[in-house]
């Protein structure tokens, strides 16, 4: 696992995982984007891994790392937006502990496409 922000102030950070020196999987991570969080929550930006990676544990150890480093920041809480109808995200962050909180939103940030996305919040502890 290669951080790439460990030399960082501020946000964000990323988390790079390789297998035989090819890129895997990533995650980014930082402080809240949302407008009511408070200072000692983190968010999860972003965790993709490439399908040919999946049920590896490569996603699991860029989460847990991730959390990690988000307690050694410190944060409290993180919390994370996830596609409403993308069941295979929404298992897997289940499975490691996340709760979906009830907030929803559209995301319209890529072009004309607009998808309901559903967050998810997990205590750091």
């Amino acid at each position: 696992m290669l951080d790439l922000g460990a030399e960082r102030a501020g946000p964000p950070h990323f988390l790079v995982a390789e297998s035989q020196s090819v890129v895997v999987g990533f995650s980014i991570f930082g402080p809240s984007r949302d407008e009511a969080a408070p200072p000692s929550e983190a968010e999860l930006f972003a965790l993709h891994v490439l399908p040919a990676a999946w049920r590896t544990g490569v996603g699991s150890a860029l989460l847990h790392q991730s959390l990690n480093r988000m307690r050694a920041r410190p944060f409290a809480a993180a919390s994370l937006w996830v596609i409403e109808g993308n069941a295979r995200a929404r298992q897997f962050y289940e499975r490691l502990g996340w709760k979906a909180d009830g907030a929803t939103r559209v995301n319209t940030r890529f072009g004309d496409a607009a998808f309901p996305e559903v967050r998810y919040r997990i205590d750091l502890v």
